[in-house]
């Protein structure tokens, strides 16, 4: 497969299936109707010191800039107001000298948990930045998702499992979204480890997405044990797309072309992504069938680039539906001893409107050991 490990793949046609994988092979192998993409828009929104708006923070001096911030948030309160169907969403102004200055308060977060986000000096939640001292339980607006209508909970292994040894368990848990429309210029894809797996580890985590005009799609998630020229590196983000042309790397990325039960290209970006952050994956049209990966990463500014990858001419946009997936691609001797993780798949978006629905469910020769639940409205 594209990243040299087993994984689990889509395909368009029928209804939704689970195929899983097995040896280290590359292949989208048939799972059922054509996945979608979900897009968070781009706002632009002016700042100044007085007035912030989620996501932007002002300069030192004060001057009024015009920023670009993506709009991870549809249906998401982010320190202000929010509202609308189908991912539509309201801003509110929150005056800098009320953030510095307020006390702590609770707040609602998508997996259910109501934690305390401490908004004074010593810990800003609400500027922007999922800094060192927050997470998305002390601080969902920074680090996390406060509000999802389809949250999807994947807990796989067992605790005290180890890595190593003859099993390869492949798929445990999958998703699925459905929306109304077709031919979307992008799919934004959020999720959180709430649970990171021991070292030595190989999980998948990736949301899926499929093209109009073909059978063909890609994934794009996030690893441990994941394989970057050749080598070991960790954990990454990633994205590839089967029979995929060429593709030029993000800074600091790479790109390569796969190959084995399918060809394509992939590219990586290798970052010590942390736990119980949300991690937001933009599948985005740029020009001349050329599609891009951009992750937001919160504890960063702005948007990473992973790379940008052009597909064949006769390719459309993007199909309405998606399909997301747990994986243990690695080694271990039982399906007892699958070491233990937890995965939050929020519900995606495309073109910055919500699915129609969400499901999931437990698949695979290991499925005695993982379960999977999805809280919020459009659940089914």
């Amino acid at each position: 497969m594209p990243d040299g490990q087993q994984h689990v793949a889509a395909r368009k046609g029928g209804v939704f299936g689970a195929a899983v994988m097995s040896g280290a092979s590359s292949a989208f192998r048939a799972r059922g109707r054509t996945p979608r993409r979900r897009v968070w828009p781009t706002w632009r929104v002016r700042v100044s010191l007085e007035h912030m708006t989620c996501g932007a923070r002002p300069t030192e001096s004060g001057i009024t800039l015009l920023v670009t911030v993506s709009a991870l948030l549809a249906g998401v309160d982010c320190g202000g107001a929010s509202s609308g169907a189908g991912g539509a969403q309201t801003t509110s102004t929150t005056d800098a000298t009320t953030i510095a200055s307020s006390n702590t308060s609770s707040t609602q977060s998508a997996d259910g948990t109501t934690a305390a986000v401490t908004t004074g000096s010593g810990a800003p939640c609400g500027d922007g930045t999922c800094s060192s001292n927050e997470d998305a339980v002390s601080c969902c607006a920074d680090c996390g998702i406060c509000q999802d209508n389809g949250t999807v909970t994947m807990h796989t292994g067992v605790a005290g499992g180890t890595p190593g040894g003859a099993v390869t368990p492949g798929g445990m848990v999958d998703t699925h979204a459905s929306f109304n429309g077709d031919g979307f210029g992008e799919y934004v894809f959020p999720m959180m480890i709430r649970q990171e797996p021991v070292d030595g580890t190989g999980y998948f985590w990736a949301q899926q997405f499929f093209f109009d005009g073909t059978t063909d799609g890609g994934y794009t998630g996030m690893q441990t044990g994941g394989i970057a020229n050749g080598m070991n590196v960790g954990k990454l983000f990633i994205v590839s797309i089967w029979n995929a042309l060429s593709a030029v790397p993000g800074p600091g990325a790479e790109c390569e072309p796969f190959g084995g039960e399918g060809v394509g290209q992939s590219c990586r970006l290798a970052l010590p992504w942390r736990e119980k952050v949300a991690y937001r994956f933009a599948i985005r049209f740029v020009t001349d069938h050329q599609w891009s990966l951009h992750v937001v990463d919160p504890t960063l500014p702005g948007e990473r680039l992973v790379g940008t990858i052009t597909v064949p001419d006769t390719w459309g946009k993007l199909s309405p539906s998606t399909a997301g997936f747990t994986e243990y691609f690695a080694g271990t001797s039982a399906c007892e001893t699958v070491p233990e993780a937890t995965a939050l798949m929020y519900a995606p978006t495309a073109d910055g409107a919500l699915p129609t629905s969400v499901a999931t469910s437990v698949y695979g020769t290991c499925l005695a050991q993982a379960t999977s639940s999805c809280a919020g409205a459009l659940c089914n």
